[in-house]
């Protein structure tokens, strides 16, 4: 099941990873991550399911992303379900958008 999708401005990479036996979705060169076995539970669906239902949300823009920079460098992105409570440290700046657009 390893696969990518690319966000339309190219500044995402969105990766699916199958490693033994858990799938992984996360953006490439970038900490964070989460299983499928996670969205499984969150979704109540089986893992590939769950994994199907994260990617289609993210794509079509339903999902936010905060991408966090430091010396205008990415250094993370992660999906968020409250953006208020997403914060940046000193030194860094925290954009949210979505797959295709800026907020």
């Amino acid at each position: 099941m390893d696969k990518s999708v690319v966000s339309p401005d190219g500044l995402l990479e969105l990766v699916i990873e199958k490693n033994e036996g858990d799938i992984l979705i996360g953006f490439r060169g970038l900490p964070w991550h989460t299983h499928a076995d996670i969205l499984g539970q969150l979704y109540k669906l089986d893992d590939e399911a769950a994994v199907d239902r994260f990617i289609a949300q993210l794509v079509s823009g339903k999902s936010l992303i905060c991408v966090l920079r430091k010396n205008r460098k990415i250094v993370d992105a992660w999906i968020t379900d409250n953006p208020s409570r997403e914060k940046a440290t000193e030194g860094e700046e925290l954009e949210i958008r979505r797959w295709d657009e800026n907020i």
